[in-house]
């Protein structure tokens, strides 16, 4: 995909296409394997073991964005 588009922004190609041939190669590589796709995904990211995401939120927000006078 690099050697495809050599601008800088990945502009000739676009967002859209290389998503697509991504996950499609992802999509390729896991069924080659014959193991699920997240197993696969785990595997290229260097981590063997699987772990759900962890969400993350704000449970005391302030400043100008918040709508109220909390200074933090």
């Amino acid at each position: 995909m690099i050697n495809s588009d050599k601008t800088e922004k990945k502009g000739e190609l676009g967002a859209n296409e290389i998503l697509a041939i991504s996950i499609g190669a992802c999509i390729d590589g896991a069924a080659e394997k014959d193991v699920p796709l997240y197993k696969h995904i785990a595997e290229l990211s260097g981590r063997g073991i699987n772990v759900l995401p962890v969400p993350a939120f704000t449970l005391i927000s302030g400043g100008k964005h918040a709508g109220n006078n909390l200074a933090i």
